[in-house]
């Protein structure tokens, strides 16, 4: 869960005593030590919170009996006997007092490390198998807010920590709250009921009283001071304190007023809470050691009393920062500081301490990747992780903050948040599973946000010895995916290979890169090809590697079917360039192949490759057939031959087109010519004008043709 450490004032949680005083028996019996064992005690404690004069009135029952036996030895009998109580007690108890059902018994008080011990002298020693039975009683005065007590009564809020008293299983605890008090129970666990109006909490047989601690923390929501944070859009904060705490407040409202405008445009991400952001005031102990708390799960907020900024816009911040947007404990607490102290840094407001640099042999220093939410700061251990965990990912984050600047962190927040791949195409982003940890983050800071730093960072604080190992192979990956990158010159790798690196499926990607990249060679080898023939590739093979998802099939595919068509269409352009012969001059007439070959090549290049194979088909067989056609129109002699020889046709050499014909007029074109051919076969010209009507460079010289004998 989202929160904030902080250290407290005073101790979270204090160790409990439990020492009876073993009194020795007048000279005459005789005089021996005793154990604490020879003592059974049974305890039932009773806390009564009264919020109206900001106290909690605390009686303890006590019975004791003497367990210890009196011993015969050489005619003399040794008694051992108890003549008073030593029970501990809440270092913050007032109005200490003590009785028996004859009166009050005399007490005093001891301070110690945390707690205090109280000893109650009693009315009578108690021998073997006697008992005594007292009621202690004292007073828990709410301290004011900020102050070094861990006791808070309001008319709001009642937050006080609890002990027991007893031997193993004779021990019981009860804590009755007026009526509209919620409490929250952290610790040892506290059935919950309700008699009458009121709240009742209670333990019973409790195992281990000496060792028995509780936390309780109660609000009435109906009696806390309430102030509207507006947003915009309808989106509100709520700030929720004790009516006895004015200070705090108007402190948390301003701050939330100033600081959350500006947080939602350094990260760039809309508001993420629909309605009510619900702020809380609450007392420090009851945090466990923590400033704020962050509940995403009910978009609720609690926030000791201290009054500190920087933690009332880091938990702000983590209405965006929580497992929603990266399940990385480090990075959510790392941006959630980050963020907050440029709040802080651009409003000229707040006091902080800015993060160090971690050092690794520090108390508390281990892989962030391993930093996990303890739940409660029990211990030094914990303590110190905490306070590691903190400074070491402030600093991190902060020096990705500096390094990509803030519009490139907005980069990779939006894409995080947008669930975009950090590889990208040419066209849109595509979507990635929702689960963004320490891979991800690295990643788009590299690819989106351009990073050089963060690698280095990860490897040095954050990753463990395992995940560190898969930074090897990453780096191999991403140095073929560069290459494949360059390669493609403007054609970014398709999406099974950026999906690949994405899901850090390094194998895969490795070889789906290999395959790309021979692709792309034969792509530029087909672009050559078209090239010489003077035609432009279609889009196929781009399409096809645009739209590979799974597999490189399709473009493997694509491929082929340009190779084919190509090597179609050379075939076609050598037979439209070889030299033709009389007979085969003859046999063209009233027929243009070179229109069949621009119908070709407008359909390769419309990516109508049927249509092209067609149109290629067609003009090999055309100049195949010509031989024949010339022969027959030779041996039939008529009209053709008599225009062959009035026109003077001479021996054509052909040559091959300089501008290719537009795909959309190609067959009107082949038409046109086709008509003007046979309209010159039927109607010659004058054998000068029909010679002017060629194309120059179709015309070779020849001899003229000598006229027939006469008979």
């Amino acid at each position: 869960m989202p929160g904030r450490r902080v250290a407290l004032a005073g101790p979270v949680l204090i160790a409990l005593l439990l020492a009876p005083a073993l009194a020795v028996a007048p000279p005459l019996v005789g005089t021996a030590a005793g154990a604490a064992d020879t003592l059974r005690e049974t305890a039932s404690a009773t806390y009564v919170a009264d919020p109206a004069n900001g106290v909690v009135h605390v009686t303890v029952s006590e019975s004791a009996q003497n367990l210890k036996p009196n011993v015969v030895s050489g005619g003399f009998i040794r008694q051992f006997y108890y003549d008073e109580l030593a029970l501990p007690i809440h270092a913050e108890a007032s109005n200490v007092s003590a009785a028996d059902k004859r009166g009050a018994l005399r007490v005093t008080r001891e301070t110690e490390d945390g707690y205090d011990v109280v000893r109650i002298r009693l009315r009578s020693a108690i021998y073997y198998r006697q008992t005594a039975s007292i009621t202690l009683r004292y007073d828990l005065t709410g301290g004011a807010p900020r102050s070094t007590s861990q006791i808070r009564v309001g008319r709001a809020f009642v937050g006080l920590y609890l002990y027991a008293w007893g031997d193993a299983g004779l021990g019981s605890v009860r804590l009755e709250l007026p009526t509209g008090f919620d409490p929250e129970v952290n610790g040892d666990t506290l059935d919950r009921s309700a008699v009458g109006g009121a709240v009742v909490l209670s333990a019973n047989e409790i195992a281990e009283p000496f060792a028995w601690f509780s936390i309780v923390s109660a609000n009435r929501d109906a009696s806390l001071a309430i102030t509207r944070v507006a947003l915009g859009n309808g989106n509100t904060i709520v700030v929720r304190a004790w009516p006895e705490d004015s200070e705090w407040q108007a402190r948390v409202a301003d701050t939330l007023r100033l600081g959350t405008p500006l947080l939602r445009t350094l990260v760039g991400l809309d508001w993420p809470v629909d309605g009510e952001l619900v702020v809380t005031e609450v007392q420090s102990a009851a945090l466990e050691g923590f400033a704020g708390i962050y509940d995403p799960s009910n978009d609720t907020i609690l926030i000791t009393e201290e009054l500190d900024e920087l933690t009332i816009v880091h938990e702000a911040s983590h209405a965006w920062f929580n497992d929603a947007l990266f399940d990385s404990r480090w990075i959510d607490e790392g941006l959630a500081d980050a963020y907050a102290s440029t709040v802080l840094d651009q409003l000229k407001i707040g006091v902080y301490e800015p993060p160090e640099r971690p050092r690794l042999g520090s108390p508390g220093a281990g892989p962030l990747a391993d930093w996990v939410f303890p739940g409660r700061i029990a211990d030094d251990e914990t303590a110190a992780r905490e306070d590691y965990g903190y400074n070491a990912s402030w600093y991190i984050v902060r020096s990705l903050l500096d390094e990509v600047g803030e519009a490139g962190m907005r980069g990779v927040l939006r894409a995080a948040a947008n669930d975009e791949i950090a590889y990208l195409g040419d066209g849109p982003p595509e979507k990635v599973p929702a689960h963004d940890d320490w891979r991800r983050f690295l990643d788009l800071l590299e690819e989106r946000a351009g990073s050089t730093e963060a690698e280095d960072l990860f490897t040095t604080f954050i990753l463990t010895s395992r995940q560190a190992a898969d930074l090897a192979a990453r780096a191999g990956a991403r140095e073929a995916y560069a290459g494949l990158a360059a390669a493609g010159d403007g054609l970014a790798p398709p999406f099974v290979v950026r999906q690949a690196m994405s899901k850090w499926f390094f194998e895969d990607a490795d070889r789906w890169i290999a395959e790309a990249t021979d692709l792309l060679g034969d792509r530029a080898a087909l672009e050559g090809r078209a090239e010489t023939l003077e035609v432009s590739l279609p889009a196929d093979v781009d399409e096809a590697w645009r739209d590979a998802e799974s597999d490189l099939d399709g473009v493997h595919d694509a491929v082929t079917a340009l190779d084919d068509a190509l090597a179609d269409l050379t075939a076609a352009r050598a037979e439209l360039d070889a030299e033709r012969d009389f007979v085969v001059s003859v046999g063209l007439l009233g027929s243009t192949p070179e229109s069949g070959w621009d119908a070709a090549v407008a359909a390769f290049e419309a990516d109508d490759l049927p249509a092209a194979d067609r149109a290629t088909d067609d003009v090999v067989a055309l100049l195949a057939g010509a031989p024949d056609a010339g022969r027959t129109r030779l041996a039939g002699g008529g009209a053709v031959l008599g225009a062959v020889v009035l026109g003077g046709i001479l021996v054509v050499r052909r040559r091959r087109r300089a501008v290719p014909v537009p795909a959309a007029t190609s067959a009107a074109a082949a038409a046109a010519e086709a008509s003007r051919a046979e309209a010159s076969a039927t109607l010659p010209p004058e054998p000068d004008a029909a010679a002017a009507q060629r194309p120059p460079d179709e015309i070779v010289d020849s001899p003229p043709v000598d006229p027939a004998p006469e008979a």
